[in-house]
């Protein structure tokens, strides 16, 4: 007890002494005061006066505004925000939300072990998206087919309004309608939403290369691999395949089931993302796929959300082909995520497809939390 009240004191006589050596010198704390994240500021500022009016200093905040807000422009015109400094916008900012994954450090590890010891992975949370929109919605851009390629596309089919609806609330969202899979049309995309059920052709071999492309650069993908009919005859085969899924041709069209997701830990910024705690799970019309036993599966790492409804959180180009996955040997290269669903009846509107369920308030969730791990605005 002794040794630890002799400690305190040290460390407060510490202070005092930097303190007072800033007020004699005060180019000592500057370069000391903008190493630290704003958090340790804040905590600062209440010390005392000296520490206060130090933290103030205005040549502060932009920066870290910048650093851990990135993709809003703070910095010019930030008077339209309604606030009479920058340090009380960073405030507010961090006021709007308390989130459980990051425990509002702003700074995680990448997907999908966010609390890894790999330095190199530091990214921002997905709760940055949440705390700014107040003041800015980050872009986000999602892209499908458009109708003459695949007639009830994510980006145009009315069943899919409420969805879209939902993405343009929380983000400043823009739909692109693809004629093809190539690096040029996909161009700045965060997330692909792929409905083939009713396409009249499959992807070609350039389109799933491009596909891989896309994940292995870090894009994020919903990809749909209903089985129950196929315009095509693929029932899903070309999204299923090369994640080491195994599909049955025409199998029964499912009753409307619920579920409770499994809380595993490659989800967790799926399940635990800004826009709230995802626990149930609610489809209709869903055909079973084989996930179990499939030794591919395992080794490109799936997280079995329910029985129809799958992870692939950090997904790489494969060494075996141009149109295979793998899983990234570090967190250098985190690479992109694929979810799969057995059909998109959980984010369709009620009045489609024999019942979509997008206002289950845990569907809406998981879409959102997935959309704000994809964009890639402020989490690069």
């Amino acid at each position: 007890e002794q040794q630890r009240g002799i400690q305190q004191r040290t460390e407060a006589q510490n202070t005092v002494q930097l303190m007072e050596a800033s007020v004699l010198h005060p180019g000592i704390l500057a370069p000391l005061l903008r190493r630290l994240p704003a958090k340790d500021l804040a905590r600062l500022a209440i010390c005392c006066k000296d520490c206060s009016r130090e933290t103030a200093n205005p040549s502060l905040w932009p920066q870290l505004l910048e650093d851990d807000f990135r993709g809003i422009n703070y910095t010019q015109n930030w008077e339209r925000f309604g606030v009479d400094s920058l340090q009380v916008l960073y405030a507010k900012n961090m006021a709007e939300y308390n989130c459980s994954l990051c425990q509002n450090r702003i700074w995680v590890c990448r997907r999908p072990c966010l609390f890894s010891a790999d330095e190199n992975a530091l990214r921002r949370c997905p709760c940055v998206i949440k705390r700014s929109r107040k003041f800015e919605k980050y872009p986000l851009k999602v892209a499908d087919f458009g109708y003459n390629r695949v007639p009830d596309s994510f980006t145009h089919w009315a069943g899919f309004e409420t969805a879209r609806k939902l993405l343009r609330e929380n983000f400043d969202a823009s739909f692109v309608q693809l004629s093809t899979l190539d690096a040029e049309e996909m161009d700045g995309v965060d997330l692909l939403i792929l409905n083939m059920t009713s396409a009249d052709e499959n992807l070609s071999q350039e389109e799933r290369c491009a596909l891989v492309s896309f994940i292995d650069a870090g894009g994020s993908a919903i990809l749909n691999i209903f089985s129950n009919w196929s315009r095509s005859e693929d029932y899903g085969r070309m999204f299923a395949e090369p994640l080491g899924v195994a599909v049955t041709e025409e199998a029964r069209f499912g009753r409307h089931t619920a579920y409770k997701l499994a809380d595993e830990a490659g989800a967790l910024e799926l399940l635990h993302g800004p826009f709230g705690k995802c626990v149930d799970f609610e489809n209709i019309g869903e055909t079973r796929h084989d996930t179990h036993a499939r030794q591919k599966a395992e080794e490109l790492g799936i997280v079995r959300l329910t029985s129809t409804l799958s992870l692939f959180p950090s997904l790489i180009r494969g060494s075996d082909g141009p149109e295979g996955f793998r899983v990234p040997a570090d967190r250098k290269h985190v690479g992109g995520q694929i979810l799969l669903a057995s059909n998109f009846h959980w984010f369709a509107a009620p009045g489609y497809w024999n019942g979509g369920l997008i206002h289950h308030a845990d569907n809406a969730k998981l879409l959102l939390n997935f959309a704000a791990s994809a964009c890639k605005a402020p989490l690069g």
